[in-house]
């Protein structure tokens, strides 16, 4: 479940399985269900059985005046009667103060912090305020931090004390990266023209800001995003870009929503766009506000320019967030090699009587089809690609699967590069529609 509620609505999701046999389960907010579904085949590898006992409901909750917290529970109907469980809460009446920018052309310029290294933040902030856009224009750097602890805290307001245009808030529990941008974005007030994200322990070149701004105007775009070069802790270089055996298809819109190549540190957007952006879609596997805000604007025909020039010093160490990691290109043979054995996995999945064998394989597939998957579909139900009332629809998780299988393949002959781990979603879907035949042709003995 969400931890914050921002706006007027928020599309929730809520899948997994039951150890309780059930028709149908409902997500119950207060008192009102926003969402249900039918049961969904789920392979336990204890029992080595398939029942109907997973599920991936979908709804959207509505902000409520009168609420300052909703909490929430499933409800599983069966015919036996129904068991209720406990969910959480979700505050859904916050009152944000807003930082309103003081003068024209001002850059609001979100930094989220947890745990930060001292010394790396100290850098990055000073390369922020030595910024050449800085000595023309106003910038405000606005920092949420996730919880710290508190030495760590009383070490960042310390230092930031010096500088009127830094503002400094600080959450009483951690909410995770990708909940804390979407605070600090809510918190940007009227009178700003663009936004920047900043990590806690990169380093900008000090023209970033300048060479922006002027590219953004050049090529009347609504998004600016650069090239990185990777360095260590020492600002030594270790690669020269970012885009060694990774590819940049900003213009692929399907193999965009399955893997992003915009770095949020190197994003410059215009602040009209916070409107449309948020509230983001809810968090489910390995995604991050900068994948989000690239798929929705390519979706919708904003323009997105990418400058092919390092403006950022990524430093590699070992507590970044996400890291860099290039992406190993996979060949035709292996490819076809892999598709054959997934056909091959698929017939057993129908047939074979004991399964065993494949617990692991299962399991792993099922992970990603509760995770990744649902990630996916729930970005095109924001996007406007997947009606929420065919979420659960067979006829959607085939769709998928030739849409990432003819990706998967076309990978091979065009620049693109996508995580294997990502890839493997097509075969998530397979093994659950394996499971789904098979839970029909042996309902009896499961």
């Amino acid at each position: 479940m969400p931890t914050f509620l921002y706006s007027s609505e928020k599309l929730l999701l809520c899948c997994g399985y039951s150890q309780v046999k059930f028709e149908q389960v409902q997500l119950v907010a207060g008192k009102k269900i926003v969402g249900a579904c039918q049961a969904i085949p789920y392979y336990d590898k204890i029992s080595g059985k398939t029942q109907k006992r997973g599920f991936a409901i979908t709804g959207y909750l509505k902000q409520n005046e009168q609420y300052d917290e909703i909490a929430f529970h499933l409800r599983f109907v069966a015919s036996s009667g129904n068991v209720e469980y406990k969910v959480g809460k979700a505050k859904v009446k916050i009152n944000l103060q807003k930082i309103e920018a003081q003068l024209p052309n001002s850059i609001a310029i979100v930094l989220p912090t947890y745990q930060p290294n001292i010394n790396l933040f100290k850098q990055q902030v000073n390369s922020i305020l030595q910024q050449g856009y800085a000595k023309q224009h106003p910038i405000e750097i606005i920092i949420q931090d996730d919880g710290s602890d508190k030495k760590r805290a009383h070490q960042i307001k310390q230092y930031i004390q010096q500088f009127s245009n830094i503002h400094f808030f600080q959450n009483s529990k951690n909410i995770g990266f990708y909940n804390n941008i979407e605070l600090l974005l809510n918190k940007i007030g009227e009178g700003y023209s663009y936004v920047a994200f900043s990590d806690q322990d990169d380093v900008w070149h000090l023209n970033k800001l300048e060479k922006q701004v002027e590219q953004l105007k050049k090529h009347q775009a609504d998004l600016v995003y650069s090239d990185l070069e990777i360095v260590d802790e020492n600002l030594k270089q270790l690669q020269a870009t970012f885009w060694v055996k990774r590819s940049n298809h900003i213009n692929d819109y399907h193999a965009l929503c399955v893997n992003n190549v915009a770095t949020g540190s190197t994003m410059l957007f215009k602040t009209e766009l916070l409107s449309k952006l948020l509230p983001f879609p809810q968090q489910t596997g390995k995604v991050y506000h900068d994948h989000w805000i690239c798929a929705y604007l390519k979706n919708k025909q904003y323009k997105v320019h990418y400058i092919n020039t390092p403006l950022v010093k990524y430093i590699q160490h070992q507590h970044n967030v996400t890291g860099y990691k290039p992406f190993k290109k996979v060949n035709l043979a292996q490819r076809a090699l892999s598709f054959m054995s997934l056909y091959f996995i698929f017939v057993k999945l129908i047939i074979k009587k004991d399964l065993s064998n494949l617990n692991e394989f299962i399991t792993q597939h099922q992970q990603v089809y509760f995770t990744n998957v649902q990630r996916l579909k729930l970005f095109y139900v924001h996007l406007g690609d997947l009606q929420l009332t065919k979420y659960n629809h067979t006829q959607t998780n085939i769709i998928l699967v030739f849409r990432l299988l003819f990706l998967s393949f076309k990978t091979i002959f065009q620049k693109i590069y996508l995580n294997r781990f990502e890839v493997s979603m097509y075969s998530a879907i397979v093994v659950m529609v394996g499971l789904q035949i098979r839970y029909f042709f042996r309902k009896k003995n499961g």
